[in-house]
């Protein structure tokens, strides 16, 4: 176990081949989370269980599904791997959330992300459609990043 800084004094530590990230974005509190030192493969993202990402990235045709898992800075994949929330290198500190088509076609006019300790609101993509989204019991202390969400109708935040 060894504790570093990176340039920009975020502390970093050292756990065999894990690197954990403790780090504060100016928006607010982000809990540390734990990535591989030599890039993603196969690790547990916040709780869950371990996830391989060759293989997600393998069995999919989505292009986007695989250009998030392959290079951004994946943070958790959720209902059965239909969900990524993702860091792009290009825009640190901002996240993306992506559904698989099958999940946004089956669900396309609502979006839930109540209870995942967001502290900004993410970028979604590929959700034009999308009329409510409920962002309940997050830490949220800015609305951004809704331009592409036309039909955004409703917005719960509380």
């Amino acid at each position: 176990f060894k504790e570093m800084y990176s340039n920009s004094g975020t502390k970093k530590y050292n756990i065999g081949k894990y690197q954990i990230q403790g780090n504060r974005p100016p928006s607010g509190y982000r809990k540390p989370t734990v990535e591989p030192v030599d890039g993603p493969k196969s690790f547990k993202l916040e709780g869950s269980a371990a996830i391989d990402i060759k293989k997600l990235t393998a069995n999919e045709d989505d292009e986007r599904y695989r250009y998030l898992l392959k290079h951004g800075i994946v943070r958790r994949v959720e209902d059965e791997d239909k969900v990524i929330f993702a860091e792009l290198r290009q825009i640190p500190g901002v996240l993306v959330v992506y559904r698989k088509p099958s999940e946004r076609n089956a669900h396309p006019d609502k979006l839930l992300l109540n209870k995942r300790d967001l502290t900004h609101l993410p970028l979604l993509e590929g959700e034009e459609r999308l009329k409510l989204l409920n962002l309940q019991s997050n830490q949220i202390t800015k609305i951004e990043n809704l331009v592409s969400l036309p039909n955004l109708i409703c917005l719960d935040l509380y």
